[in-house]
């Protein structure tokens, strides 16, 4: 357990592990701005604005999803239900921190509270051999030494262009944060054409997945309806 959030963030989010944050939302706009330009007929129409940002935040938690993540200084991919309505969220976890994706208000870092957000930001007090309360597991009377806690937040233009990459770790009571790293502005200072073209291969492969994952979803509907 890191004693100051500083220290945290050197640590855990290092510049290797930034560029495969950012090239991850960046494959998820480029992902579904193709999708949407295949399937301009279903929406473009007066109603799609209903449900774009839905599947662009889709396109783009897809890319960290426990099938396409690779991982990266320990961290592991997970999905996890955070509500009893169901909603399910894709977590990054290693041994010293938990992080999720979501999507901020432009100008804004970080997201709109929930209750599983404002539990898990209880852990980031950063205190010297201090105990925790574990709230993320089942049992929530759990004692133990745990992880702290940070968002993964980016912004969009209208355009659905990505305006904003910031890593994030939010205070204990959820209202600001303590610490963060601007990601886009850090790897677009040392990102190269050849870290460029490495993920141009990758986005090849990102793409035929997603269209194999439309198919799949596309089939199950044709049973369902049979």
């Amino acid at each position: 357990m890191y004693s100051n959030v500083d220290e945290l963030l050197k640590n855990e989010i290092t510049p290797d592990f930034q560029r495969q944050i950012y090239y991850g939302v960046q494959n998820g706009t480029v992902i579904f701005k193709e999708l949407l330009g295949d399937n301009i007929e279903l929406f473009g129409n007066s109603l799609s604005s209903n449900v774009l940002p839905r599947i662009m935040n889709f396109c783009i938690n897809r890319q960290f999803s426990p099938e396409i993540y690779i991982s990266k200084n320990g961290f592991i991919s997970y999905v996890k239900n955070v509500n009893c309505f169901g909603q399910k969220i894709v977590v990054l976890e290693n041994e010293n921190l938990i992080l999720h994706v979501a999507k901020v208000q432009r100008g804004s870092k970080l997201p709109s509270e929930a209750k599983y957000k404002k539990a898990l930001a209880q852990n980031n007090t950063f205190a010297d051999g201090q105990m925790q309360m574990d709230l993320w597991n089942k049992d929530s009377n759990k004692i133990n030494d745990i992880s702290n806690y940070g968002i993964i937040s980016y912004s969009l233009t209208k355009d659905f262009n990505v305006e904003s990459i910031f890593l994030v770790i939010p205070n204990t009571t959820f209202d600001g944060y303590i610490g963060d790293i601007d990601i886009m502005s850090e790897v677009e200072k040392i990102k190269s054409v050849d870290t460029d073209k490495q993920n141009e291969k990758t986005l090849i492969t990102l793409k035929e997945k997603v269209k194999e994952d439309i198919k799949e979803q596309q089939e199950k509907k044709i049973v369902e309806l049979k």
